[in-house]
């Protein structure tokens, strides 16, 4: 940040003058004065008057020649001041003010009231005409994509001793002859003997941007191949001496010279920048009268001279945060070790480096290899070596209870990066390596599981500590702040927005980010990063963890359905991993993996493919697919590699909960998306002393280019023991209670669900929302994040709509909406719905090639500013994400839909979480972890006080009906 303002700085020129002229024609008029006077006295009192006439006569030639150089400028003293008001700008010449203004209703078709007036407006009628009307082409960046997009400016040429605009200009760049007028945001080209005027951009909120700080930013650049400008320009190079006729492009004003208005476009906000602490750069540095250089459009970018800006955050809150983001993630040791040796993977999967291309060979030890695509990690692979263990569990610090038994635990996770080493019985070379680089939760990968009985509170600490090896700083880690952000989103939660994971809600170094987390049905959720731009790789390094709320007795729970209480749980996190030669990850965000991430190494809960030693009994497997792009095909298959999951197992839960009954697991397998989530249980008993496989299998329509490397079939060896477990119960469908909390089920009765059938029967739907690819970027209805504009806004609270997704022939899209759980009504092709997506609460939609997806969605109960975007990782960061907004129930697009519900039917009060509102409400934002507050027992009791969730925890005095209605969303609990 101290280097980039370093680099931005600017100074103010007097109207029309070059700048290196200021200085010696200022001396000269006081020269002027003083001489002046001394003659009068002299002339008085010496008796040498010849002489004296004689240097007056000198004196009155010499005023005579600069009165004729800047009489084009003489008028300068009239300008308006900087600090004038607007209304100040205008004619005094009524006559003459009516007839700009005929020309500007005339002549200019981009009327927008949010422009500043011009303010070379002054008393004159001299009309100014350009020597040259004509165009320029502007290379403008959204965001950190590539390619720029090319825009049009009109461009009005002048010789420099005749320009329009009077200033104060601004400089941003260093001897570079490229100025802004600080007002109306006109931007002054200065070449050789002539001077072009460029308008000014006016981004998608009205905001006007000059081109010149643009490209000091680094936002935009007159060259295609971005290379900085020098300050010997040649202006005439880049002019086109055709004019601009399309719609809405400016005019020029005869009586000013100038441009009325801007070149509107659909533009994110670029940085304001700040103009304070600057120094004057006035100098004979612009190359007038000079020799001058082309600019040479082949060659490399000059780190030295770009200056990296990052585009505004979400322009509606009150804290906006900036999005500059890294190219690459790789640790900062790593880069040194690897500098020699950087991996690439080529098209058809090989993996080699700059100095080899040799494919190794198969080790003839493991199993069979099933794909004869080439190892992207360059080492000989032995499977099934580690055996496998749940992660690990993280106990809380404190519980606190309400008298009627709700309570709330608190928790603390410090995050940080360090070594570990995983693949050292998988790679033995490994072994001789320091270790692999991760960022951790608590020092695990995955992180510690969270395990939280159902209808109680969390109050989760997050204390970012990453920095031995990830040094860099990215915003909003900047100035005061340093650091990798981090931002947490607890996936599968009904969050409050501040609570959610907003995007740019982030935590930098020596900061701690507090949540709060209701808890209210059971679940198998998960937590992991969610910083803007950075997700895919902060999760790919080992930012994601399980959290479990468990409806379990022996975890404070209420109890399970189907005989569920003491079967053995196995929690699996699928992920796929790759290697370098240095036994350290590898992931290339701006090359190889720019679309999608694909490794050969498939994790599951942070054992890269464990032997999984089973006793012959049933197994529960609670699974999560975290891969940042791979789906996975699970399939159950015995040494025969014969599918048995369909006779030995069933689908009895998926991402919002239990399914209202089970189903058997499909033939054709059990797809899991990313981020997505299914619970199955299997019963071993008949499969003593066996080897089976969990298996990834491949289908061409759903997995469209999904690369099966050597051992991407492969996900854990399954070894059932001989022996005869001590105690094994068994799976009862017939024992439906106790009945666990379903809310989805309560707010989308049977009607409702009736109505969304026939609409989607129908094609009809309330919103849609397109999943594609455009401009080499990925959008949403052809916007993305950076776009900040909120897909839909208008959702009114408690209200119920059907939502039309579809994508594409060419991708397929794990879509997350937030906050909700939902039913999926119709898929129009491949099959159509799954046996277990059919009535099953979800908040993953997998979204396949060329398909349309309905789903209905009942949006409550918290209103506030949430996201939805696809969960593969790569396309997240790359923008295709948006945001929805709920509102008051009446003001909403479905208010018939609206389910009546309150909060305290005495007071007639409905639920309003007014106050937390808002994603970025600066309370509950990310402070310096010093001046935290002590996470003790009274804090703990005095946020549960503060009951945020009041509607799922109401107390019981104010839980009353009111007309037959009461709350919906309530959540029973039983003491702990």
């Amino acid at each position: 940040m101290t280097q980039l303002i370093a680099k931005i700085k600017y100074s103010e020129v007097n109207a029309g003058e070059k700048p290196a002229e200021l200085a010696s024609k200022n001396t000269t008029k006081r020269h002027q004065l003083n001489t002046h006077s001394s003659w009068s006295t002299t002339f008085s009192e010496n008796k040498m008057k010849i002489i004296c006439t004689g240097v007056v006569l000198v004196f009155i030639v010499a005023s005579s020649i600069m009165f004729l150089i800047s009489s084009e400028s003489s008028w300068t003293k009239k300008t308006v001041v900087e600090n004038e008001p607007k209304d100040a700008m205008l004619f005094d010449n009524s006559k003459e003010e009516k007839e700009v203004q005929e020309f500007m209703s005339s002549n200019h078709d981009n009327t927008d009231d949010r422009l500043p007036k011009l303010r070379s407006l002054t008393q004159h009628n001299r009309r100014q005409v350009p020597d040259d009307i004509g165009h320029m082409s502007v290379y403008i960046k959204k965001c950190n994509r590539k390619p720029y997009e090319r825009l049009e400016f009109p461009a009005a040429r002048y010789n420099h001793r005749r320009i329009p605009l009077r200033g104060p200009f601004l400089t941003f760049m260093p001897r570079v002859p490229i100025v802004a007028d600080r007002l109306t945001k006109q931007t002054l080209c200065y070449s050789k003997s002539d001077v072009y005027i460029l308008p000014p951009l006016i981004d998608a909120h009205g905001q006007l941007f000059s081109v010149a700080e643009l490209i000091a930013s680094g936002d935009a650049s007159l060259i295609s191949s971005r290379m900085p400008l020098h300050e010997h320009i040649d202006m005439l190079r880049y002019f086109k001496s055709t004019p601009l006729n399309n719609p809405g492009v400016p005019r020029i004003n005869p009586f000013t010279g100038d441009f009325n208005g801007g070149i509107h476009s659909n533009f994110a906000s670029f940085p304001s920048f700040g103009y304070h602490g600057a120094r004057p750069n006035i100098d004979n540095t612009w190359g007038i009268g000079k020799n001058e250089e082309h600019d040479n459009d082949d060659g490399q970018e000059n780190e030295e001279n770009n200056y990296p800006r990052p585009c505004n955050s979400y322009r509606t809150k009150k804290r906006t945060y900036k999005t500059k983001r890294p190219t690459r993630t790789t640790p900062l040791k790593t880069l040194q070790t690897l500098s020699s040796t950087k991996t690439t993977l080529l098209s058809v999967g090989v993996t080699v480096s700059s100095t080899t291309t040799t494919l190794l060979p198969i080790n003839a030890s493991s199993p069979q290899c099933r794909s004869k695509e080439p190892s992207r990690t360059p080492f000989n692979l032995n499977l099934f070596q580690d055996e496998f263990k749940n992660p690990s569990v993280i106990d809380p610090l404190l519980k606190e209870c309400r008298p009627d038994g709700h309570c709330m635990f608190s928790y603390t996770i410090d995050v940080f990066d360090t070594r570990l080493s995983p693949f050292n019985l998988l790679i033995p070379e490994c072994a001789s390596k320091p270790g692999t680089i991760f960022m951790t939760y608590g020092g695990h990968v995955p992180g510690p599981t969270l395990i939280v009985p159902t209808g109680h509170e969390s109050i989760v600490r997050f204390n970012n500590k990453i920095g031995t090896f990830f040094k860099e700083s990215f915003s909003p880690c900047i100035g005061n702040r340093v650091g990798r952000p981090i931002g947490i989103h607890h996936h599968g939660s009904a969050s409050a927005p501040p609570f959610d994971g907003w995007a740019e809600d982030e935590t930098c170094f020596n900061e701690t980010k507090e949540y709060v987390y209701p808890n209210n049905r059971p679940a198998l959720d998960w937590y992991h990063d969610h910083a803007l731009h950075i997700t895919a790789d902060n999760a790919y390094y080992g930012l994601a963890g399980l959290y479990v709320v468990s409806s379990k007795k022996i975890h404070g729970g209420c109890g399970e359905p189907w005989n569920l209480e003491n079967i053995e749980d196995r929690l699996l996190i699928f992920q796929d991993k790759a290697l370098d030669s240095e036994c350290q990850l590898a992931i290339d965000k701006e090359d190889v993996d720019k679309i999608n991430f694909y490794g050969d190494i498939n994790m599951v809960s942070g054992i890269p493919f464990p032997l999984m030693n089973l006793e012959a009994k049933w197994y529960r497997f609670r699974m999560l697919n975290a891969a940042v792009s791979r789906p996975y095909l699970l399939k159950i298959k015995n040494a025969a590699l014969q599918d048995i999951g369909q006779q030995i197992c069933k689908v009895i839960a998926t991402d919002g909960g239990y399914r209202a009954t089970t189903v058997t697991f499909p033939t054709a397998g059990l797809l899991i998306g990313v981020a997505e989530r299914y619970e199955i249980v299997c019963d071993f008993t008949t499969f003593k002393g066996q080897t089976l496989y969990m298996w990834n299998d491949f289908d061409d329509d759903w997995m469209k280019d999904v690369p099966y490397f050597c051992y991407s079939n492969y996900i854990a060896k399954l070894q059932i023991l001989s022996t005869t477990p001590t105690s094994s119960p068994e799976f009862n469908e017939q024992l439906t209670n106790p009945q666990p909390e379903r809310p989805i089920a309560r707010v989308l009765d049977a009607s409702d669900i009736a109505t969304a059938v026939r609409m989607a029967a129908n094609g009809d739907f309330h919103r849609r929302m397109v999943f594609g690819r455009s401009n080499d970027q990925w959008v949403i209805n052809g916007e993305t994040w950076d776009s900040f504009k909120i897909a839909a806004d208008d959702i009114g609270q408690n209200t119920w709509e059907l939502w039309k997704f579809q994508t594409g022939g060419g991708w397929f899209h794990p879509v997350h909406v937030h906050l909700v759980d939902f039913y999926i009504i119709r898929r129009d092709r491949d099959g159509g719905l799954k046996t277990y997506e059919n009535m099953s609460p979800k908040d993953i939609i997998y979204l396949g090639p060329s398909q349309k997806v309905w789903v209905i969605i009942r949006f409550g109960p918290h209103k506030g500013d949430y996201m939805f975007h696809c969960h593969n990782l790569i396309h997240e960061d790359d923008d295709m994400m948006r945001a929805f907004r709920i509102i008051d129930t009446e003001k909403g697009r479905t208010p018939s839909t609206a389910q009546p519900f309150v909060l305290n039917g005495f007071a007639k009060i409905v639920y309003s979480n007014w106050k937390y509102i808002d994603p970025m409400l600066t309370d509950t934002a990310a402070k310096p972890t010093s001046l935290m507050p002590t996470f003790d027992s009274a804090y703990v009791q005095n946020m549960l006080e503060i009951n945020i969730y009041r509607i799922f925890y109401p107390r019981n005095e104010t839980d009353i009906p009111l007309h037959g209605f009461t709350n919906p969303w309530k959540s029973t609990w039983c003491p702990v």
